[in-house]
């Protein structure tokens, strides 16, 4: 009998992304984004950095949220 998994998208062997890999994009998408909102702050001031975060998480929160119940 065939395994109805084996040749689903999950389980291509070859593609799954190492734990080390992983943490390495995760520590320099953090640092870039540390350095832009430093950058920003310095250059445009730090009530219109917060603004611009806040809207910009809110929208983000709400399309995570709309794509959740799909």
């Amino acid at each position: 009998m065939l395994d109805p998994n084996k040749h689903g998208i999950y389980n291509k062997e070859g593609y799954e992304m190492k734990d080390s890999k992983l943490r390495q994009i995760t520590y320099l998408g953090l640092l870039l984004m540390t350095v832009g909102v430093w950058y920003s702050i310095f250059t445009n001031g730090f009530f219109l950095t917060i603004t611009w975060l806040i809207i910009c998480s809110a929208i983000v929160g709400i399309i995570i949220k709309l794509k959740e119940n799909r």
